[in-house]
């Protein structure tokens, strides 16, 4: 007679069996992509520094090669520099051309200005404010200049005559010193 307890037990450890044949299938295969792709990424990495090492193993061969092609980039580049100076020399010309063109046209306008108004007089004043007003700008450009220039010598002198505590690295400054700094920068 059939015991019917034991057929569903063995049952049971047949399913269980399958599933974990079947989950260990899955894993394995999954495992064996993964290791697939990454043979595959460190096969083409190989190749490259395959490639690589044969391009310097040819061009060690051929030093020819070599010589040719820096004299194509320094060809290139000599290009490069005449191309630039061709342009500069465009934008000079143009720069001027403006420049000669602004010119004009405030001597026209000056000339207008001074044949539109009534009296010699106020021409005369006219011109005599303009002159003083240069005249000032002027001279506040040459005192702003001369000073830079003082505060230049006084920073340069001060570097050549550093003393050995700023060579050894203390990095203290007095408040002279960042003054002298702020005046050659240009900052008050």
């Amino acid at each position: 007679m059939l015991d019917l307890n034991i057929v569903p037990s063995n049952w049971l450890i047949i399913s269980f069996i399958e599933q974990a044949i079947k989950h260990r299938i899955t894993s394995s295969e999954f495992e064996c992509k993964s290791k697939k792709a990454k043979l595959e990424g460190d096969t083409q990495d190989k190749r490259r520094q395959v490639e690589i090492l044969n391009d310097s193993i040819s061009s060690l061969n051929d030093p020819k090669g070599i010589e040719t092609t820096i004299k194509e980039y320094n060809d290139e580049y000599e290009q490069l520099i005449s191309r630039q100076r061709k342009e500069e020399k465009e934008y000079l010309a143009k720069m001027k051309a403006v420049s000669d063109e602004i010119r004009h046209a405030i001597m026209l306008v000056k000339e207008k200005f001074l044949t539109i108004c009534a009296s010699e007089e106020e021409k005369q004043r006219l011109i005599d404010e303009a002159e003083e007003k240069m005249i000032l700008h002027t001279t506040k450009l040459m005192e702003l200049q001369d000073h830079v220039e003082k505060a230049k010598a006084e920073y340069d002198a001060r570097n050549e005559d550093m003393s050995g505590a700023d060579l050894l690295g203390t990095g203290t400054t007095s408040a002279d010193d960042n003054a002298r700094l702020d005046i050659a920068s240009g900052s008050s």
